[in-house]
């Protein structure tokens, strides 16, 4: 059960990112957004590895995109 609370936060922020990218017609981008929450039950060391460097570059992205709309403005 404390597992899967604790995966809560990663497949939220996995699916805004995924939301995100399917905003800006992005579509294979988005699809492994919505396909890595599957990663959070395999429970092997590789995938918690790929889940946090696409976690990652999907901070990257928010703060990117964050800037170009402080910048627009």
């Amino acid at each position: 059960m404390a597992r899967v609370l604790r995966s809560i936060p990663a497949a939220l922020s996995a699916l805004l990112l995924a939301a995100h990218f399917f905003r800006g017609a992005a579509l294979l981008p988005a699809a492994l957004c919505v396909a890595s929450v599957g990663l959070l039950f395999v429970g092997r060391p590789w995938a918690t590895y790929v889940l946090r460097l696409g976690l990652s570059a999907g901070a990257c992205v928010w703060i990117l995109t964050a800037w170009r709309i402080a910048q627009a403005r």
